[in-house]
């Protein structure tokens, strides 16, 4: 296993993916859900799923993503 992939597997462990669904006509943000900090949930290899666009590819960000817990409905979560 090369050295990159099994840092991001240790980085990885024990952490959840998870759907986040924001407030209003906000898209809904999936990915591992590394804890809360400061009341924001920090989302690493975040993807945006927009619900107007049924058969689009979800847009994929940079690294790691925070979403202020204010704005999030609830947390699905996909796998443990």
């Amino acid at each position: 296993m090369p050295a990159w992939l099994a840092r991001f597997v240790w980085r990885c462990r024990g952490k959840r993916r998870v759907k986040l669904h924001l407030e209003g006509a906000l898209p809904t943000v999936e990915g591992i859900l590394l804890g809360r900090i400061r009341d924001h949930y920090v989302i690493m290899q975040p993807r945006l799923h927009h619900a107007a666009a049924q058969g689009a590819a979800p847009a994929e960000l940079v690294n790691t993503l925070e979403v202020p817990r204010e704005r999030v409905v609830f947390v699905e979560v996909l796998a443990a």
